[in-house]
């Protein structure tokens, strides 16, 4: 499914298109002329179309979109429901149609334009990204079983590089509550992360014989709650927290939950994944396995 940022651009030009048709409509509009109607039939086909494709969008893409983008959607569909809807040819309701039409528009562009959002994606992909490496690519999971042996911060430093794929730059908090580099294990340099879309707070713990996946997340959010640097308005991810943890396999047993006007997310990677079906690993997962065992 492609992201709601492309398909709403398409939506989008569409609107402005017809609204510059719209004024030339207008502007020749000449009340009762056969032409005039033909014309504004045409309009009116084209934005029944459009709300058509609206409450499609919002089928597809209402669990991700922003609360204000879901209650701008639920406001316009209720309100030019029955004026899009109608078959009249009046140029006067046509057009009144429209100017709903492009209000709308600039109300949802500004709604997905929080760039807070668009880092929030991002990472939600990142991670997805990740998992579904670490199945379909041997070499890949091969590091991750060596990381999750190694140490902590082996998984930190491979979980940085790979959210940077994304734009996202990572980091994790200090003793002091400031900002840690994930990779080089030192204070974040601001200056660098201003090639990426945008930074985010992320905890990596390791479930372990001795720490459970439950205690390594409860330790993450210890963790995460010592944050106290300002956020960086523009740049940082403030509404949400990443506690991210690494296991040979097993079930996510923590829901996300809110604190302090701050979501905290759930993630466990697995090294080991059962295949989508719920069975055992697979046979090359078996054979990764002994072959990172040997090294």
């Amino acid at each position: 499914m492609i992201s709601y940022y492309t398909e709403w651009a398409a939506l989008s030009a569409r609107i402005l298109g017809l609204s510059k048709t719209a004024n030339t409509f207008a502007q020749n509009f000449q009340r009762g002329s056969q032409q005039s109607e033909s014309v504004a039939e045409s309009l009116n086909t084209q934005c029944r179309g459009i709300l058509t494709e609206v409450r499609k969008f919002n089928h597809r893409h209402r669990a991700n979109l922003p609360g204000a983008a879901c209650e701008a959607i639920d406001r316009f569909v209720c309100d030019s429901d029955q004026l899009i809807s109608s078959t009249s040819t009046s140029g006067q309701l046509v057009l009144a149609a429209l100017l709903q039409l492009v209000a709308f528009e600039t109300e949802m562009t500004f709604c997905l334009s929080d760039k807070s959002e668009r880092i929030r994606t991002n990472s939600e992909l990142a991670f997805s990204h990740l998992q579904r490496l670490i199945v379909a690519d041997r070499d890949y999971m091969a590091k991750w079983i060596d990381a999750h042996k190694d140490h902590e911060t082996a998984c930190e430093k491979l979980g940085a590089v790979h959210l940077l794929w994304h734009g996202i730059w990572a980091f994790k908090t200090n003793a002091e509550g400031g900002r840690t580099d994930l990779v080089f294990e030192e204070p974040m340099d601001l200056n660098d992360h201003q090639s990426a879309l945008g930074i985010v707070l992320t905890e990596w713990k390791r479930a372990t014989l001795n720490l459970s996946i439950e205690r390594a997340f409860e330790q993450a959010k210890k963790q995460a709650d010592k944050y106290s640097t300002g956020t960086l308005a523009g740049v940082e991810l403030a509404s949400h927290r990443y506690l991210v943890v690494v296991a040979k396999e097993g079930e996510n047993p923590k829901s996300d939950f809110e604190e302090g006007g701050v979501i905290y997310r759930h993630i466990l990677i697995q090294t080991h994944p059962k295949t989508p079906s719920g069975g055992k690993s697979t046979q090359s997962t078996k054979k990764i396995m002994e072959f990172a065992s040997r090294r």
